[in-house]
């Protein structure tokens, strides 16, 4: 989405900077979490902390083209993330998707899916068998 950015705003991004996976993206999540183990003091307070198994979770949601060829498990790239360089190398990993559809409204699709790092498993690993897509025909 092309804008024409203020002077106050030069380091501001506006809106979802491309589409995914056969969906005109509306609004586009993405978040870094991890698990994590606090060791406490013997008196009580905290010591330290353990930061381990960091994983990205994105979420897409928009009106959908019928193009949409992918089922949970599937490795896909996210444009939203390719853009901003997050989880490069790493695979994004279908969760979940929904299809919601109302009688004043196209059709929308939101896309759930969990990014792992590059060093946990990469966007080029291969899965066997390949996940197979559910026939989805727009009515």
């Amino acid at each position: 989405m092309a804008a024409t950015i203020l002077t106050n705003l030069a380091h501001m991004t506006m809106g979802v900077p491309a589409d995914e996976i056969s969906v005109n993206v509306n609004r586009s999540t993405v978040k870094r979490a991890g698990e994590k183990i606090e060791v406490r003091k013997r008196q009580g307070g905290w010591q330290g902390r353990v930061d381990h198994s960091g994983k990205w979770t994105a979420n897409f949601t928009g009106e959908f083209n019928s193009s949409f060829a992918h089922d949970i498990g599937s490795i896909i790239s996210i444009a939203s993330a390719a853009f901003f360089a997050i989880n490069t190398g790493g695979a994004w990993v279908i969760d979940d998707f929904d299809f919601t559809m109302e009688n004043t409204a196209i059709v929308k699709l939101n896309v759930n899916a969990t990014g792992y790092d590059a060093s946990d498993i990469p966007s080029t690993a291969t899965q066997a068998p390949t996940p197979t897509p559910p026939t989805i025909a727009t009515p």
